[in-house]
């Protein structure tokens, strides 16, 4: 029918770009909605969710491990650095020294960094409504990264820039007040505005908002609908993570004390580590994917049977 022809399709996953964040019943995120739909999407095809997160999250970030120098090469350098004793000149050559032995470590990382979100942005593609396929969604996720690593950089400037204002607004209060408030205004900010960003890897992915400022832009209007329960919904996950976190360092202190392991010990904390980001941030874009679904409304396809 008419209805249907009008509609517009472009192979996105929702009706249209401009969509004003509006959940279709008018009410609240249901948060238990959100996280039914994440691990019904989990479940769907885990075992190849699984093998894209080990090649793009899980090895590349055990391997990291590997890059960063040793305490026995940190350690001269860094002491040196801290210790008032000495002169500006030796510390200033020891953290000349510091940056040459970590330069290696921060490029390698800054790699990890990349491939790391191609593997969410291709898990991100496949769990979208399209269900494209390996080679398809990997695509996506080639085309994604650019604009994805951009909205990054523009985040982090953004939380650099507030920072810099609020300290400087508080100032005036005195150096030891001023820091404490500011650190509290600056860390609510932060979280707040994180969680309303939550949705731009979707944005970027599902709906080909190629351009990061509208990207998140986008984000900031889908969540726009209820701010409270993104929120929540968020903070609830980080203290999981923050948990599941303090449990994996301990377990990781503890293989690292166990002697005569050597570079074993490294291989497996790079693992645990590796493992830990593949599962959170596995866990990340599945719920992402969730919450994107539940503020954007219908899709078009729904939309004209509707009418039909």
């Amino acid at each position: 029918m008419a209805l249907r022809q009008g509609l517009p399709t472009k192979g996105r996953d929702v009706s249209d770009n401009q969509t004003s964040g509006r959940l279709p019943t008018g009410g609240k995120l249901d948060l238990n909605a959100v996280w039914a739909r994440g691990i019904s999407l989990l479940r769907e095809n885990w075992q190849l969710f699984a093998i894209i997160a080990g090649v793009f999250v899980l090895l590349p970030n055990a391997f990291l491990q590997f890059a960063l120098p040793s305490d026995a090469e940190l350690d001269e350098p860094l002491n040196t650095l801290i210790d008032p004793a000495k002169s500006e000149a030796v510390r200033e050559a020891a953290a000349q020294a510091l940056g040459t032995l970590l330069a290696p470590f921060i490029t390698f990382a800054g790699l990890v960094t990349v491939i790391t979100h191609v593997g969410y942005a291709c898990l991100v593609a496949m769990m979208g409504k399209r269900r494209p396929t390996v080679g398809e969604a990997l695509l996506q996720a080639m085309k994604a990264i650019l604009p994805l690593v951009l909205a990054m950089v523009l985040y982090f400037a953004s939380v650099y820039l507030l920072i810099v204002v609020v300290q400087l607004a508080l100032v005036s209060i005195g150096a030891a007040a001023g820091a404490f408030i500011g650190a509290i205004v600056c860390v609510l900010a932060i979280v707040f505005a994180t969680a309303r960003l939550s949705l731009t890897l979707p944005a970027i992915v599902l709906e080909g908002e190629m351009n990061p400022v509208k990207a998140l832009m986008r984000s900031w209007r889908l969540t726009a609908a209820s701010p409270g329960n993104v929120f929540g919904f968020w903070m609830l996950l980080c203290v999981a993570w923050f948990v599941s976190i303090v449990v994996l360092s301990l377990i990781g202190l503890a293989v690292m004390s166990i002697p005569g392991l050597g570079s074993a010990a490294t291989l497996i904390e790079g693992l645990m580590g590796g493992a830990f980001s593949m599962i959170w941030g596995t866990l990340y874009c599945a719920m992402g994917v969730a919450m994107h679904r539940e503020l954007s409304g219908p899709d078009p396809e729904t939309l004209a049977r509707q009418f039909d």
